[in-house]
């Protein structure tokens, strides 16, 4: 049904699933819906696009889309949308063939997940790896798994200081502490509850404000204090979600979850207040509403905390895709970079990012780079980013953690060869010294 929406109104509006949204702007975030439009081009590896892409859903920008007599008409109706590359389709449509659409494209089957939540103890980063998604979330996991990683050049992938991880356990402790299993229990077995959007809505915030207004247990804020001060010389702490229900090869979750900053002996930015407001973002809108749409079991999903330094003055900020998204058969890593803290994954209206391609097919790709501008940024007034060096050093660490990776998730058993297997990968550059960091993939 395709739904006009102002895009200041996205948040804070319930969508429907059914629903094809018309929006002036870009979002930060949306809801799993059957379909995007935007006024404005959108930053392909934004948030919102690698959801739609694991979701299977058409978005698409239409400059005139808001004031277009097409689309007025159409307004309310149940339509049928088809997204090409330069061109797409829109008309109305037959509900017969909606639902029939709806049946063979819905997920049906429910998801359990593997979790592990009567293992206390914080755990160093060197402790872990792939394999400890069910103890840590896939977050810290993977984060874990970077640091394995020392191929020849250009060495050992570069991790942000001082990590450190807070397991499953102390999530699921303070739940039991305080009561809050029942009110979780209570409320997945609400039938009216799952049928009311607006109820719903109203019982997520309620839950996730009694998650932040009960105490953290004390043996545990002792602990992680103690480990930062061990492990860091860095006093601002980014606290970072890791659930069992994000980063998956199936179920990717980008931005359905939240992070805070936390500093100890900060009276109003403390440690206890971060990790309680990401234990809390187990209960977003928008991550219940996509985990419910991929049928995952909401008792199965937990919270755990991927920790290191923040960085308060970052130089650039980045994502990047492991393969050429445009043409897979000419081989080479996508990137989006941005200046600052303009984000890249959530852009404000109207921005755009220096978008690249570096390209991996030629011959000695990494001594005689080929880098290709897709677009530049609108914040930088064309001026690239990045220097041709970084970019390139930026590069060898894809080469040698997609190598890595497709030796963990061994793609090759389903045929997929090594050159168009694909990781999500985010990056920042430090404005102290240009250094690069690799924080998630």
């Amino acid at each position: 049904y395709l739904t006009r929406l102002n895009v200041n109104e996205v948040e804070s509006s319930y969508i429907s699933r059914r629903a094809i949204v018309l929006t002036n702007g870009v979002p930060n975030n949306i809801p799993v819906v059957a379909g995007i439009i935007t006024t404005d081009f959108q930053t392909p590896l934004s948030h919102i696009n690698v959801l739609s892409r694991n979701r299977g859903t058409p978005n698409m920008a239409l400059r005139n889309g808001w004031n277009s007599p097409i689309l007025s008409d159409l307004e309310g109706k149940l339509v049928y949308l088809k997204v090409a590359l330069d061109t797409f389709t829109i008309r109305e449509a037959d509900l017969s063939d909606a639902e029939a659409f709806w049946a063979e494209n819905d997920p049906t089957d429910t998801v359990t997940l593997p979790c592990n939540d009567s293992t206390p103890g914080l755990y160093e980063i060197s402790e872990l790896s792939y394999n400890s998604i069910d103890l840590v979330g896939a977050k810290a996991a993977n984060f874990a798994e970077l640091g394995l990683i020392s191929n020849g050049d250009p060495g050992p992938i570069p991790l942000p200081e001082g990590g450190f991880a807070i397991p499953f356990y102390y999530y699921r402790q303070h739940l039991k502490q305080h009561g809050i299993d029942r009110i979780v229990d209570a409320f997945l077995s609400d039938p009216s509850v799952l049928t009311n959007a607006n109820l719903r809505m109203a019982r997520l915030k309620s839950l996730r404000d009694t998650i932040r207004s009960a105490a953290v247990d004390s043996a545990l804020l002792t602990a992680t204090i103690t480990k930062i001060e061990l492990l860091s010389e860095y006093r601002r702490i980014r606290f970072r979600s890791s659930t069992n229900a994000e980063d998956l090869e199936e179920f990717n979750g980008a931005g359905l979850y939240s992070s805070k900053t936390g500093t100890p002996g900060d009276p109003d930015k403390g440690i206890e207040r971060a990790i309680k407001w990401v234990w809390a973002s187990l209960w977003n809108f928008r991550a219940f509403e996509e985990r419910d749409y991929f049928k995952i079991d909401h008792r199965t999903v937990a919270m755990g905390v991927l920790a290191h330094r923040s960085f308060p003055d970052e130089l650039a900020n980045g994502v990047a895709i492991t393969k050429n998204i445009y043409n897979e058969d000419i081989w080479g890593h996508m990137i989006n970079v941005q200046i600052g803290e303009t984000s890249v994954v959530n852009p404000p209206p109207g921005t755009i990012s220096d978008q690249i391609i570096f390209y991996t097919i030629y011959e000695n790709p990494f001594e005689d780079p080929a880098i290709e501008y897709i677009s530049h940024s609108s914040v930088t007034d064309g001026e690239p980013v990045l220097s041709d060096a970084e970019i390139t050093l930026l590069a060898k660490h894809l080469e040698s953690l997609k190598t890595h990776f497709y030796n963990v998730y061994k793609p090759w058993k389903n045929g997929q060869p090594f050159p168009y297997f694909a990781m999500d990968v985010e990056f920042k550059f430090d404005s102290s010294d240009r250094k690069l960091y690799i924080k998630q993939a």
